[in-house]
């Protein structure tokens, strides 16, 4: 959240644990994290009650974050199928403005493909979902 990229990738196999994750830290910290749904729209991780209306269809979705001047961390997850014209311009418009508010979007999934336009412009990042290993008595002594 802390990257100075305006577009970040995070590979993941388990999108339900990252978006967990999101929206802890939302409702830990109370800054602004939406979540973008095909269904609902844009919506907020903190409380799910606040929906911008409009926010349907993803090209409506990338324009009001392009237009919003609050910040906000918006997650578009699975929208590997959506990756393509008109919403790769708005994605790369985003990367790419400098000036306003410190809007993030973050892309997760699992099949993100990103073409070589955008690439340069977005950081990328891998999660793995670790199980926390039970810790085990052996000799005496507490392991992992």
């Amino acid at each position: 959240m802390a990257s100075s990229a305006r577009v970040l990738v995070v590979h993941t196999p388990s999108s339900k644990a990252v978006i967990k994750e999101f929206r802890r830290v939302a409702r830990l910290t109370g800054k602004s994290i939406y979540r973008y749904s095909e269904s609902i729209g844009i919506y907020s991780l903190k409380d799910g009650d606040f929906v911008v209306p409009g926010s349907k269809r993803l090209p409506d979705a990338l324009r009001y974050i392009q237009q919003s001047m609050h910040y906000g961390i918006y997650l578009l997850d699975n929208i590997a199928a959506s990756l393509r014209q008109p919403n790769l311009g708005l994605l790369r418009q985003l990367s790419r403005a400098r000036a306003g508010n410190d809007r993030k979007v973050i892309l997760v999934g699992t099949d993100l493909r990103i073409p070589a336009g955008l690439s340069e412009s977005v950081m990328q990042f891998t999660h793995q979902h670790v199980l926390p290993t039970r810790p085990r008595l052996r000799d005496g002594k507490w392991i992992l």
